[in-house]
Order: C-alpha cells, then structure tokens, then sequence
C-alpha cells in the first residue's frame, strides 16, 4: 500500500492543475451563457428559457472546483499522517522537502478556492434568470410590445 501512495500523491498532482484548468473553463462558458441569454432575450423582447448548458457548465465549474480542494485536502492529510518522514526530518532538523508539483498543486487549489466563488456566481446566476422567466412567463419584456397569439411578439 505504501508503494501506490507516491503515484496516488503524483496523480492528485497532475489532477490538480487539469480540473482547475476545466473549472475555469466551465465558469467562464457558464458566465458568457449567461450574458448570451439576456441578449437573445433583448433582442427577442420576450423572456426565453436558460439553457441546459448553462446550467450544465455552472454546476461542472462548481463541481470541479470542490474536488480539486477536497483532492488537495486529502494530499495534505496524507503529507501530514506520514509520521516517520516528519520524524526523520525534525531530527536532522532539515526542511520537508518541498517538491514543484506540491508547489503547482497548492497554487492550483487557491486559484480552485477563487473558480468556486466564481463558478458560485454562475450557478446562482442560471437559477435566477430561470426564476424571472418562470415568474414573468407570457409577458413582454419590452415596453410597448404585447404578446401576438402563439406568444409571438409584435411591436
């Protein structure tokens, strides 16, 4: 088991960086999505339902964000729990050796700390547009325009 646990800590550390990477792109698309929606229905002068992907994009983001943070959690619980490396450190009174990927793996979860209240944004964003669609269905969104029959707008 403790021959698995340096490739499981190079995994986490590979992993990091990528689902950091995905929930930047899933918060960044959800958001554009976002801004795209309340365009169309601008254009439109009709409330227009928020698409599956934004909502997909918003909760992938989220999602991403937390298991790079649990993901990293773990790693450091398992760094700590290694009772003789800490030993043999403290009596030769050097340093823990402190590798690039810890280093990319702990800037990779601060910036996955940021994604989440970004990606937090997004999620709460979709369901709010949602909610002022489903609360104002069957009416214009623009002044001076009335729904045709068949919810057609016309000015």
């Amino acid at each position: 088991m403790s021959s698995s646990s340096p490739s499981r800590s190079r995994l986490t550390a590979v992993a990091v960086p990528v689902l950091v990477v995905g929930a930047v792109g899933c918060a960044v698309e959800s958001l554009r999505l976002s801004d795209e929606h309340l365009h169309q229905m601008s254009s439109a002068c009709r409330y227009l339902d928020v698409s599956g992907m934004q909502f997909v994009t918003a909760y992938a983001g989220t999602g991403m964000a937390v298991l790079v943070v649990l993901l990293y959690a773990r790693r450091l619980a398992s760094t700590r729990t290694n009772s003789r490396s800490l030993a043999a450190a403290r009596r030769s009174d050097a340093a823990p050796r402190v590798t690039r990927a810890d280093v990319l793996a702990a800037v990779a979860t601060a910036l996955a700390a940021c994604v989440l209240l970004v990606s937090g944004v997004a999620v709460w964003a979709a369901h709010g547009q949602q909610a002022e669609v489903t609360a104002n269905a069957g009416r214009p969104l623009c002044e001076g325009s009335e729904p045709a029959p068949g919810g057609v707008l016309t000015w």
